[in-house]
């Protein structure tokens, strides 16, 4: 009886063992963009208009724009795990070279929330 009852117990241990996979998936990372557009008064701003185009602002005053650079400065990640992925210092986009601008910074980051 006592050799039955213990076939029984280890039965049901090595019922009980798996063969789990313990090991963390490796996480995805990926890249980030950012767009942007230019718009006056709801109009957008294409490279047609610069030197060319002029539009007047809420005093009445006309203006014509001829350069419009973008400073991007200070962007970070803190995922949800509370981990900071910092994006670099700062960078110069200049808006002339397209209509709508894209900027990618030098960073992957792992996919999740932000």
């Amino acid at each position: 009886m006592k050799k039955i009852a213990l076939l029984l117990a280890m039965s049901v241990v090595l019922a009980a063992c798996n063969n789990d996979d313990n090991d963390p998936t490796t996480p995805v990372n990926t890249t980030v963009n950012f767009s942007f557009t230019q718009n006056f008064d709801g109009a957008t701003i294409t490279n047609a208009d610069f030197d060319v185009t002029t539009y007047t602002n809420a005093n009445g005053e006309v203006l014509t724009l001829s350069k419009l650079v973008y400073l991007i400065s200070d962007i970070t990640f803190t995922s949800s795990t509370g981990e900071v992925f910092d994006a670099g210092d700062y960078n110069l986009i200049d808006a002339r070279n397209g209509t709508g601008i894209t900027f990618t910074p030098n960073i992957t980051i792992p996919e999740g929330e932000y």
